[in-house]
């Protein structure tokens, strides 16, 4: 398998890349997010740390006209993060320790299924 004809144009770093796969495995789920940084401020050739989806991401990609699984067969994250304001920056901090990814879900307190 060769290089794509447009692979000079992708500035996608490895933690973007996981993002899109996140925000459909947890599309429509209300209180979940998934977010995904580098300690050292980058992601590979980028500006930005990493990113962050939620349980809408899909549905707001959806309705600016993104078909986030092209997005995924084109490991091309970066400019549909920065559709839906879901890239994190924040500069060099210095350091390189690890990277880090959290998933977030608030568990309600009222729902005794959840308990």
């Amino acid at each position: 398998m060769g290089l794509r004809e447009d692979a000079d144009r992708i500035i996608d770093g490895s933690i973007h890349r996981v993002l899109p796969d996140e925000a459909v495995g947890i599309d429509g789920l209300k209180d979940t997010a998934v977010f995904s940084v580098g300690s050292d401020g980058t992601d590979g050739p980028t500006d930005a740390a990493g990113g962050y989806v939620d349980g809408m991401t899909k549905a707001v990609l959806s309705e600016k006209g993104i078909d986030i699984y092209k997005t995924l067969q084109d490991n091309d994250a970066y400019p549909v993060l920065q559709a839906c304001n879901g890239l994190i920056f924040t500069g060099p901090t210095g350091t390189n320790v690890n990277d880090v990814a959290v998933v977030l879900i608030r568990r309600r307190q009222d729902d005794p299924e959840e308990r």
